[in-house]
């Protein structure tokens, strides 16, 4: 199931573990709330960064446009 998973999709998935382990340390008080919030402000950046490298922008897409 899991192995024709694409650049992104195997980082959105790293991105949820990641997340899930950082909000549990900082339930289990393992973490400050700020350092929790700064370590998913840093692995959202990371995703974005892939998200750019592999999603296609808006404007490369061929969107066929409607006449209204």
């Amino acid at each position: 199931m899991y192995d024709d998973l694409d650049c992104f999709e195997r980082a959105l998935m790293h991105f949820g573990t990641r997340i899930d382990v950082i909000i549990a340390m900082e339930m289990g008080n393992k973490l400050d709330s700020e350092t929790a919030y700064q370590l998913i402000k840093s692995e959202l950046k990371k995703l974005k960064k892939v998200r750019k490298q592999v999603v296609k922008p808006a404007a490369e897409v061929d969107v066929p446009k409607a006449d209204f």
